[in-house]
């Protein structure tokens, strides 16, 4: 502990010897470092200055007191400030007193700084109310006058029969519209009356006036042309189809017929005799014939019972001819 003791005291020593040899030194140099120079620190600590620019505004050396953002010494800047409390600021109170305003916020609707103008409820400027008032004396109201001028009306006030405002269609006597006054009169032609056809169509008959030949009212049976009853006018027509017609049926089964269409050549209806073939009726054929030109012809003209009408043979025979028919 001895060893070290000593030891820290030479240092000490040491130490306070080269603080002496650097006082000693200084000693000699002014505040500009300048040997032997005459500079120095003034009450402000200003080498070589003059003393006062440590001074406050207020004169007091190194006093606190300070210009404010207004330049006033120890000031507290508001001799300056602007409506808004910004110093040397720009903001300032309009004709309606607010602050940075524009003026506008106390403009009445004619455009009056602090006017008592206002829009009424047709927002119409100083107005009375009463131009956007409808028919019922409500602002901006609906109802309106309809067709009848009735307000808020339907147009039913004054519309005709048809629906139409003030129109001209009526109803009639039978209360049709537009009607004719027909649709509800009776068969003697009074409106609503009881009147009525019977069912013979007569307007308040009895119903006994139409009963037909069967004795039926109102009946469908008829007499027919033949004054058959529910006849069907056939039987007492003609052969033609003429009711009560004269015309018959002839021998030949002609209706209106002449009895010539089935006539033979003598004129008998649907007679046996025919006309030969000389054109002689009822004739044997030898009226034309040539007697002597053949033995056949000689035959049919003295011995006709030889032969059919017709001229056909009863018999079969051979001529010999010898030049002269006496040989047959």
């Amino acid at each position: 502990m001895l060893f070290r003791s000593k030891k820290l005291e030479k240092m000490i020593s040491a130490a306070f010897l080269v603080l002496a040899l650097i006082a000693v030194a200084t000693a000699q140099l002014d505040c500009n470092g300048v040997d032997g120079g005459t500079a120095v620190y003034d009450a402000c600590d200003v080498c070589n200055g003059s003393g006062d620019s440590c001074y406050d505004c207020a004169g007091t050396l190194n006093g606190p007191s300070v210009y404010d953002a207004c330049d006033i010494c120890e000031g507290d800047g508001s001799s300056c400030s602007d409506c808004a409390g910004v110093p040397n600021g720009p903001n300032v109170y309009d004709v309606c007193n607010v602050c940075g305003g524009d003026g506008t916020s106390c403009i009445d609707c004619a455009g009056v700084a602090g006017g008592t103008s206002v829009y009424d409820a047709c927002d119409v400027c100083d107005g009375d109310g009463l131009s956007c008032l409808d028919c019922a004396g409500m602002p901006n109201g609906t109802f309106e006058y309809d067709g009848c001028d009735v307000c808020g009306g339907d147009n039913s006030a004054c519309a005709d029969c048809e629906g139409t405002p003030n129109g001209g269609a009526a109803y009639d006597a039978c209360n049709v519209c537009e009607g004719d006054g027909t649709s509800c009169l009776d068969c003697a032609g009074v409106a609503f009356g009881t009147s009525a056809y019977d069912v013979c169509d007569v307007c308040d008959g009895q119903g006994d006036t139409c009963f037909d030949c069967q004795g039926v009212a109102a009946g469908s049976s008829v007499y027919d042309v033949c004054d058959i009853c529910d006849g069907d006018g056939t039987s007492c027509t003609d052969c033609a189809g003429v009711p009560a017609g004269l015309a018959t049926y002839d021998e030949c089964d002609v209706c209106d017929g002449d009895n010539s269409s089935c006539a033979d050549c003598s004129g008998t209806p649907n007679g046996p005799l025919e006309l030969d073939e000389c054109g002689v009726c009822n004739g044997d054929g030898t009226a034309c014939l040539e007697c002597d030109s053949n033995c056949f012809n000689l035959a049919r003209c003295y011995f006709p019972f030889l032969f059919e009408r017709s001229g056909d043979q009863k018999f079969t025979f051979n001529e010999k001819r010898s030049g002269s028919c006496k040989n047959c």
